[in-house]
C-alpha cells in the first residue's frame, strides 16, 4: 500500500518511455512504460486502445531527442 501523499513523478522532470508488451489474459498488449523517481515501472500510456490517453495526456507531454528533431 502506497503512503497518502506518494508521489510517483515529479512535475517537470524528463521521463524516457519505452515500448513494451504487457500479458492479459489470453493476448499481449503494447504499451508505454516508464521509471519513475522510485525506479518503479508504471504503464502510462496503451498503444492500441485509448484507455489511458486521459491519465496520459494529463499528466505527460511528449517531447522529441535531439536526434529525432
Amino acid at each position: 500500500m502506497q503512503e497518502e501523499n506518494y508521489i510517483a513523478f515529479t512535475k517537470g522532470k524528463i521521463y524516457e518511455g519505452y515500448e513494451a508488451k504487457l500479458k492479459d489474459q489470453w493476448s499481449f498488449k503494447k504499451v508505454i512504460r516508464a521509471v519513475n523517481d522510485q525506479n518503479e515501472r508504471h504503464i502510462i500510456k496503451e498503444i492500441e486502445t485509448d484507455k489511458l490517453n486521459e491519465f496520459f495526456n494529463m499528466h505527460f507531454e511528449e517531447v522529441k531527442k535531439c536526434g529525432e528533431c
